[in-house]
């Protein structure tokens, strides 16, 4: 703060007390170093010095019972107590402990609703990481299922290719005995009457006919 600025400063504060007062700065008497500061008032006059007008005049501020930058405390008490009246009156108190009370009734509702905000905040907490568990719970059923789904896949497509080769195994088996019944049925019509002069083995007829039934089974019934 500039020292113009507080010496005016401290002569506004001062005349709050005492419109006549004022406040200067001079040279210190011949002999002394540094500044003076002077504060006249009708209660008398203050004399303070110091190395220079600056600290002078907070020294000056400080004697005459105002701050370092000049401020008055009793400014301050008059503005709170102004304060402290327009809010009895604006809430109907009659004095300073009726205000007290409502100001704390007031602060009383206000931690009241932080108490409620917090106490909704913390279950809309709790809402939310029950879906997100319940979300993961889920997405974690969906993928075993998932792997589940795509082992039993593998597992049909195995079976069908092994049924696949079965058949084809069994095909190629069955034309061989087909071939083989026919080739043996071909060759024993091509030989002379007389040529056998035993009969087959009823066994054998037996068998015979067992594998043409499978063969037709087989087959489709050809």
């Amino acid at each position: 703060m500039a020292t113009e600025t507080l010496r005016v400063a401290i002569e506004t504060a001062l005349r709050r007390r005492d419109p006549e007062a004022e406040v200067c700065v001079g040279a210190a008497p011949a002999g002394f170093h540094g500044r003076d500061a002077m504060a006249m008032t009708a209660h008398g006059i203050a004399r303070v010095r110091g190395d220079d007008e600056a600290s002078a005049l907070r020294t000056l501020a400080r004697l005459v019972g105002l701050r370092d930058d000049g401020s008055d405390p009793a400014a301050d008490v008059e503005r709170l107590t102004r304060a402290l009246h327009d809010a009895a009156r604006r809430l109907g108190c009659a004095d300073y402990d009726d205000v007290c009370a409502a100001v704390s009734d007031a602060l009383d509702e206000a931690e009241a609703r932080d108490r409620e905000a917090v106490d909704e905040a913390n279950a809309l907490r709790r809402e939310r990481d029950e879906a997100r568990t319940a979300l993961a719970r889920r997405d974690a059923e969906y993928l075993a299922l998932a792997q589940r789904s795509d082992a039993r896949g593998f597992e049909l497509r195995a079976a069908k290719t092994d049924a696949h080769k079965a058949h084809g195994d069994l095909a190629t088996l069955s034309a061989a005995v087909r071939r083989e019944r026919d080739t043996r049925a071909a060759w024993l019509d091509s030989l002379p009457d007389g040529s056998c002069g035993n009969p087959p083995p009823a066994a054998l007829i037996e068998a015979e006919d067992a594998t043409g039934e499978a063969l037709r089974a087989l087959e489709g019934g050809r």
